[in-house]
């Protein structure tokens, strides 16, 4: 029981092989008995998260209808490991924001995620992958609260969450794999100061040569009647 109790993780198989080393000769099937009989299973700690349900894709026609979400990787020049949240309305492909940090978790996501709505209002629903952050309790129920649908893309399935990971492309195929950073202060300058010129400057194929902020503009007052609220 003691040894037991010392080595809290140890199954009844490494018990058995830790007497054995300490010179005690016993068989293991007694040792198997022993354990369930003082029921020493190993006691292992679940995460609790919401059961997500699965929902057919939505496709976003008006600004803040949708966001998308996921993160990006990359390395500062010593070494040290970085990460990108990105958000971007699908409607226009407007970036929300790039918060750059060493590691963003749940709590920290619900927090940007606030700072976004802030300015920009609150989104009828957001996308992203499966990813741990974006599925712990802390962040759905998060979402409940604001009362924002968040939609899960299929396991393996990326171009479900098409719009950011072409986005997530852009920027590493013009910044991250362009620039070698020193800091993350660096790299949040200069990702920024690129986010500022994509939505502002940068045309978009796909947006008629327009950039997302123009694109935005024409449709609200070519549409002002419709969507007054916004």
């Amino acid at each position: 029981m003691q040894l037991a109790s010392d080595n809290h993780s140890y199954g009844c198989r490494k018990l058995w092989q830790l007497l054995r080393l300490q010179g005690y000769i016993v068989n293991k099937k007694k040792v198997t008995r022993l354990y369930r009989k003082h029921q020493l299973y190993l006691r292992l700690k679940h995460k609790v998260r919401i059961k997500r349900i699965k929902q057919s894709l939505a496709i976003s026609n008006v600004p803040n209808q949708i966001w998308s979400l996921d993160f990006v990787h990359d390395k500062l020049d010593n070494g040290r490991k970085i990460k990108a949240l990105t958000v971007i309305d699908e409607f226009n492909r407007e970036i929300k924001t790039v918060q750059v940090d060493s590691h963003i978790t749940s709590i920290k996501l619900t927090k940007i995620l606030d700072e976004i709505i802030f300015t920009h209002g609150i989104p009828e629903a957001i996308r992203s992958d499966n990813g741990p952050e974006f599925i712990s309790a802390t962040t759905q129920q998060w979402a409940i609260s604001h009362r924002i649908n968040w939609i899960f893309i299929q396991p393996g399935k990326p171009t479900q969450n098409a719009y950011c990971e072409r986005f997530n492309g852009t920027l590493r195929r013009e910044v991250l794999n362009t620039h070698v950073f020193s800091s993350l202060a660096e790299a949040r300058l200069i990702i920024n100061a690129w986010a500022d010129n994509y939505n502002n400057y940068r045309p978009h194929d796909s947006l008629g040569g327009l950039p997302p902020i123009l694109y935005k503009q024409k449709f609200m007052q070519h549409n002002r009647d419709k969507f007054v609220y916004f």
